[in-house]
């Protein structure tokens, strides 16, 4: 089944919110998300997206309409491996699809509504999937350089999320003996190594802040927290690591009638200007 588009006055949309309520909290599986913001979203946006699969929903955006953007406020699909038996049976035969493809028909939106760009926040674990899929930061630097970078964090994260879950294993010990779990040389390591990768970690997302997001040195709130007092940077750290860093995925505009025939008329001055320059050029070598 293809991937439907509600606007908020449509007849249907009253029964989507309803559908998509009822099924978030498994969708959105991350813990990143939970109920009571997509509520909140789906109370004041301007479009949503919904992806079935034999009438079962798997996917869902929540989109905003922002002067030059369309915005993704929430966008979660299910991962084939999370998908039930029906559904994986039914992929078998069907094309299933994904995240990428609903971010594709907002694309879609955007274009015809002439917006300059998609928009959304991005976690830090999803930074360099959307980067694969296009996206950048609103201020992009040079790309290869950007890129470089992105991919320097994507190995941080995967390296940070190994040792999480030995952190877990760890703190379990400690709960089981009510804290007085004596740790071994190795687990202790393993925690001062856990606490570095997370200093790292976020030392590098405060540089993307700095590089890359709009309104550092210009906004009065932003330049006061981060040059004045101390706890700025952590402070903004903290929201970038709950609410994601901003990222665009820049839209080129179709061309229109009108535009079409500025062109050509720009094509044809320039041919007639080489062609004069070409007979002065055979006259004066005639002389």
């Amino acid at each position: 089944m293809p991937i439907y588009e509600y606007s908020k006055d449509s007849p249907e949309f009253e029964s989507i919110k309803t559908i998509i309520l009822q099924n978030c909290d498994n969708i959105c599986q991350g813990g990143e998300i939970n109920y009571d913001y997509v509520d909140y979203s789906l109370d004041i946006c301007d479009f949503v997206f919904v992806n079935f699969e034999l009438f079962t929903l798997v996917g869902f955006a929540i989109v905003f309409d922002q002067q030059n953007e369309v915005y993704i406020d929430i966008i979660c699909n299910l991962n084939k491996g999370n998908k039930s038996l029906q559904n994986r049976l039914y992929g078998m035969f069907f094309r299933q699809h994904g995240g990428k493809d609903i971010i594709d028909k907002i694309k879609e939106k955007g274009i015809a509504m002439g917006k300059t760009h998609v928009g959304l926040r991005a976690l830090k674990p999803v930074i360099s999937y959307y980067s694969h899929l296009g996206f950048t930061f609103p201020y992009s630097g040079h790309a290869r350089r950007r890129i470089e970078r992105i991919q320097e964090f994507r190995s941080l994260m995967i390296q940070f999320e190994e040792l999480r879950k030995k952190m877990d294993e760890l703190q379990q010990k400690h709960d089981d003996h009510n804290d007085e779990y004596s740790e071994t040389p190795e687990e202790t390591n393993l925690r001062r190594t856990f606490n570095q990768l997370s200093h790292m970690i976020n030392n590098k997302l405060w540089d993307f802040y700095k590089r890359h997001q709009p309104g550092i040195y210009t906004e009065p709130d932003l330049r006061t927290s981060v040059g004045t007092e101390k706890h700025g940077k952590y402070k903004i750290i903290s929201d970038l690591d709950s609410n994601g860093i901003k990222m665009i995925y820049p839209l080129q505009r179709k061309k229109t009638s009108s535009t079409r025939r500025r062109r050509t008329r720009r094509i044809h001055r320039n041919n007639s200007s080489r062609r004069s320059i070409s007979d002065r050029r055979r006259t004066s070598r005639s002389r």
